[in-house]
């Protein structure tokens, strides 16, 4: 089985215009900004609801 880059770059894959929106974002070391979203329960949490009381992973994939 070839693992190599060229395996999984198709001719339709493009570079996203998006990319340039995450140019000027959070650097390495700096406080992640605030933002919420919904946990499977359907409940509004935030970034901030954990600040100081637990580790936060954010885990982002993709089903392609």
């Amino acid at each position: 089985m070839s693992t190599d880059a060229e395996t999984y770059n198709y001719p339709s894959f493009h570079r996203s215009s998006a990319v340039d929106v995450f140019r000027d974002g959070p650097r390495v070391g700096t406080r992640a900004p605030d933002f919420a979203g919904r946990a499977l329960e359907g409940e509004v949490i935030r970034l901030s609801d954990f600040l100081g009381k637990a580790h936060v992973i954010l885990e982002f994939g993709s089903i392609t």
